[in-house]
C-alpha cells in the first residue's frame, strides 16, 4: 500500500488533499478522538525531531533566502548526514561532550 506524503497542520490551515488536521472538538466520536490524539503525537514527534536536528545543524535555525528547490536539497542533505552521524556516533557521546573533551571519533 502506497501512502502519500502529507503535512501535519492545526485548525488554522484549510483542509486539502495533502494536509492532515484534527477533527473539530465538537461531538467527537471515539474514532475521531483517537485520530486527533495520534495526529497530535505525530506532530509532537516531528517537532522534537526537527528540534534535535536544528540544534546540531545550525543552518536550519536561520531564515533562508534559498529557492524552494535548494531549500529542499538542504533539508535532504542535512537529514542524510544527520542519519549517518546518528548511526556511526558512539552512544552517549554528544557533540557538546566531544567539544569539551577534545575526543575524536573514528567512523571506520
Amino acid at each position: 500500500m502506497e501512502v502519500p506524503f502529507v503535512f501535519l497542520a492545526d485548525d488554522a490551515f484549510p483542509l486539502s488533499d495533502d494536509i492532515l488536521k484534527p477533527f473539530a472538538q465538537r461531538q467527537l466520536t471515539d474514532t475521531k478522538f483517537i485520530f486527533n490524539c495520534r495526529l497530535s503525537r505525530a506532530g509532537y514527534s516531528v517537532e522534537c525531531s526537527f528540534g534535535r536536528i536544528s540544534q546540531k545543524w545550525r543552518i536550519l535555525q536561520r531564515q533562508s533566502d534559498e529557492q524552494p528547490l535548494n531549500a529542499i536539497n538542504i533539508v535532504k542533505a542535512v537529514t542524510t548526514v544527520h542519519s549517518f552521524v546518528v548511526i556511526h556516533e558512539p552512544r552517549g557521546l554528544t557533540s557538546d561532550h566531544r567539544r569539551r573533551t577534545n575526543a575524536t571519533i573514528s567512523f571506520s
